[in-house]
């Protein structure tokens, strides 16, 4: 403990020196305690000559953070012999006036030598002191010397409070003493009221043995204020309306004024309290620190304990201070909580409500956690239904838990079972194992209760049908429900159907198409696939069932043109299957299932076969397979004959928009294989697939016959053209080389020329029809029809008229442009008949 002295003095008449100031400080008094003692002195120096104060005063002063027990003389000598003031004081922080005021004489009753009356100008510091001189008062005979009574005394100190607390106006105690007296008065009263105080409100006090120094409580020779207390008439002014809502002051009510022991047990105990609980307590000291270690050291004890309607305003009031984390603090507030449930009543304010919610997180303390789950079983409850998914949130808490649903059972049973049937077995009964668990593990025998799983059983199967990997998942999901239903009352009977055909619906509504297997059929039809198929689920309908009825049905069907429009519709009707995947697995089964048994020397044959080389990936046919199996298993249909048949009657091929399609994917065909040279493919396949797409846009197309017709013909026009121009070729190499123009003699030749050549023609015409027939002949060379001996007559004349029309005229430049021409035709007929001949 460091107590520093100071005095304040006028010293000298003029000068630098000269004046007011504060005179030998303790050496190591920081700047504020002196410039704090400063201030209160010239306070009170300024008090000199106020009528009827004494001439040697003492009091309690408070600046900042320190606190100051000071003296004034007002008749000390100064250096002019004039009579001046000088003032004295010690100055010691808060932490060390609490701790003077365990005993109140410390401060109450300190030796006159302890302050000197007047300036000694040889010491330059006074010492800092670790304690003060002071002597013994009994608290016992000062009651007797004033005598006080109980109710006198607990206005005493009710009224110090008041002033303390700034209630009301400053205590004043009135009393007729002569001037001298008042200083002892003032120390023995204050002791009084200090020794009746808690601890934490005596550092609060400011005190002066005279008025007018603006102190909290002070001695006077008359009333002042509306907060007074007579000793000479016993009159007691003292507003208690505020008093009588702190719980402590009835201490003063219940404990006679002499019963000192057992009031200094109490205050006490409540100071220690406060000093463990709060993080500041003399820095907050005051009613609202005194109040909470009362009620909890002192109310909490006694009969009546805690007052049930002050509970959450003590509650509030105390979590509005920074608190220590140790038990006391936590004992509290579990002792109110306490207080609040068991009279049934809510924390209302959610600034309170959110800070115990902080500190329930630190999980330290058993009791004030239990508290705490019943006042939030509490909240549950008045929530209703609502209160169904907190209760829910802690079901991962353990203890808590278990806490706030024991406290609900009590309060409200009825609460708890609709909680139980109606949330709690469907929030944890979440899987088909976890009801099976359940049911191992409870014997249930409530019917309502078995309703309730049922139906929650119903919601579970359709979660865990969604989830079930493949159709083995579907069936193991499907008897686990089975061996869960018989666990369950004979006497629901009626809801056990349910819940089968419930699950054969969902079973059938999970199935993916993509998994159908034809040596599952028997199976499937196990599973009821034909009565889901056909009833459905209530008012819903089982798409999945329908579609592998109609696969069942393909698979079974024997009458090959209903197979292939159940195989089509199947495929390509997206309401049967939906995904590629699906598509093409059913695909893969008819090929290696039922395409042994198509009958392929019907169109309804190759229909099939189309659709089973049609590529929902890609979404296009693939054309090059397709022609390579016709080829294999019935090549007839590559032949014009057979494809004028297939565009007729072909489901695909008597389509538009099919046709075009396939159209398309032929002519992508031709066009890869063209460019693909590396690959091997049939000439009979491709010209299958050119024949068919020849007869898709329209083309005329022709059999074998017709096109080795087609070919004779061109080759004969080809002989035609050959034929002119080698003519053309000798009788310009004849007129060349004679370079003269005889038209007679030009005449002679060329009519000799043509009489050979028409009688190596009628020779042969002859030899060959004498052979084969007129007609036959005629086919021979192409010429099946009258049209086409025309063109073939007409071409001939014109040639060989123009050769002689040429060489009629006689012209340079014309024999050239002849030459051209019949260069160019003999080279096209040549062309146009290799292409035929290709063909």
């Amino acid at each position: 403990m460091n107590l520093y002295q100071a005095g304040y003095f006028r010293k000298g008449r003029q000068g630098s020196n000269a004046g007011w100031g504060i005179v030998a400080p303790s050496k190591g008094m920081s700047q504020i305690a002196k410039d704090g003692f400063k201030g209160i002195a010239a306070k009170l120096v300024e008090l000199k000559g106020s009528e009827g104060m004494p001439v040697v005063n003492t009091g309690l002063f408070l600046h900042d953070r320190f606190v100051y027990l000071m003296n004034v003389n007002y008749a000390a000598q100064g250096e002019d012999a004039r009579g001046v003031t000088y003032v004295h004081g010690y100055c010691f922080s808060v932490a060390d006036y609490y701790e003077l005021c365990a005993d109140p004489a410390k401060i109450c009753a300190v030796t006159e030598e302890s302050f000197p009356l007047e300036y000694d100008d040889k010491i330059i510091a006074y010492p800092v002191v670790n304690e003060l001189k002071y002597v013994s008062l009994s608290f016992a005979e000062l009651l007797e010397k004033y005598h006080l009574t109980d109710d006198e005394y607990r206005m005493l100190v009710l009224g110090a409070i008041n002033a303390i607390e700034n209630y009301s106006n400053p205590l004043c105690i009135r009393l007729s003493l002569p001037r001298e007296q008042y200083k002892e008065a003032y120390r023995e009263l204050l002791y009084l009221i200090m020794k009746g105080l808690p601890l934490h409100l005596r550092i609060k006090i400011s005190a002066f043995s005279y008025a007018r120094a603006g102190a909290a409580i002070y001695v006077s020779d008359h009333p002042e204020g509306n907060n007074y207390f007579d000793l000479d008439t016993r009159e007691a002014v003292i507003d208690t309306s505020r008093m009588s809502q702190l719980g402590f002051t009835r201490i003063y009510n219940t404990l006679p004024a002499k019963a000192e022991a057992q009031r200094d047990l109490m205050l006490q105990a409540m100071a220690d309290f406060i000093n463990t609980a709060f993080e500041n307590p003399l820095k907050d000291a005051g009613c609202a620190l005194v109040e909470a270690g009362f009620q909890e050291k002192v109310k909490k004890n006694d009969g009546e304990g805690i007052a049930a309607d002050k509970a959450e305003e003590l509650l509030k009031s105390f979590l509005g201070y920074k608190l220590t984390n140790t038990p006391e603090v936590f004992d509290y507030l579990t002792d109110l909580l306490a207080v609040i449930n068991q009279t049934d009543r809510r924390i209302t304010d959610s600034k309170t409500a959110k800070k115990l919610e902080e500190l329930y997180s630190k999980k330290q303390y058993t009791q004030f956690e239990r508290e705490m789950d019943i006042l939030l079983a509490h909240q549950i409850l008045d929530q209703g239904a609502e209160g169904y998914k907190k209760l829910n949130g802690l079901l991962k808490s353990g203890q808590k838990y278990q806490v706030v649903c024991e406290e609900i059972q009590k309060r409200n049973a009825e609460y708890y079972r609709a909680y139980y049937l109606n949330s709690y077995l469907k929030h944890t009964l979440i899987s088909l194992k976890s009801i099976q668990t359940y049911l191992k593990q409870n014997k249930i025998e409530d019917l309502e209760e078995q309703k309730v799983l049922l139906r929650i059983l119903d919601h579970v199967v359709e979660k865990e049908m969604s989830m079930s990997e493949g159709y083995e998942g579907l069936k193991a999901t499907k008897d686990l429900v089975i061996r869960i239903l018989s666990g369950f009352s004979e006497k629901l009977d009626s809801a056990f159907k349910a819940i089968e055909g419930h699950t054969d619906f969902l079973l059938w509504k999970n199935f993916r198409m993509a998994e159908f297997d034809l040596e599952m059929v028997d199976d499937y039809k196990e599973m009821k696939v034909a009565e889901v198929a056909a009833r459905g689920w209530l008012d819903k309908s089982c798409p999945t069932a329908c579609n592998v009825m109609k696969l069942i049905e393909l698979f079974e069907e024997t009458d090959q043109e209903a197979m292939r429009d159940l195989l089509i519709q199947i495929l390509f009707e997206n309401t049967v299957l939906t995904t590629a995947e699906e598509k093409q697995n059913v695909q893969e089964i008819f090929r290696n299932e039922r395409l042994d048994d198509i009958n392929f020397s019907k169109i309804s044959g190759i229909d099939c076969l189309l659709a089973l080389y049609y590529d929902f990936g890609k979404k296009r046919f693939k054309m090059l397979e397709w022609g390579k199996y016709v080829k294999r298993k019935a090549p007839e249909y590559l032949e014009a004959d057979a494809i004028r048949q297939m565009k007729k009657r072909s489901v695909f091929l008597a389509n538009e928009n099919w046709s075009e399609i396939i159209l398309q994917d032929i002519q992508d065909t031709l066009a890869n294989v063209k460019r693909n040279k590396s690959q091997a493919v049939s000439k009979d396949v491709i010209r299958g697939l050119k024949t068919y797409s020849d007869c898709l846009s329209g083309k005329k197309i022709r059999n074998d016959k017709e096109q080795q017709m087609h070919g004779s013909y061109c080759d004969a026009l080809h002989r035609i053209a050959i034929g002119a121009l080698m003519i053309y070729v000798l009788e310009f190499l004849l007129r060349m080389q004679g370079n003269s123009f005889d038209l007679f003699g030009e005449y002679i030749w060329l009519a000799g020329i043509a009489i050979l050549i028409l009688l190596t023609a009628v020779i042969t015409v002859f030899k060959i029809s004498r052979e084969c027939g007129f007609e036959n002949m005629l086919e021979l060379y192409g010429m099946d029809s009258i049209p086409r001996l025309i063109v073939y007559v007409v071409v001939s004349v014109i040639l060989w008229t123009g050769i002689a029309a040429i060489m009629f005229l006689n012209r340079g430049r014309l024999y050239l442009i002849g030459g051209i021409f019949y260069g160019l035709l003999a080279l096209i007929s040549a062309i146009v008949n290799c292409v035929c001949a290709e063909e």
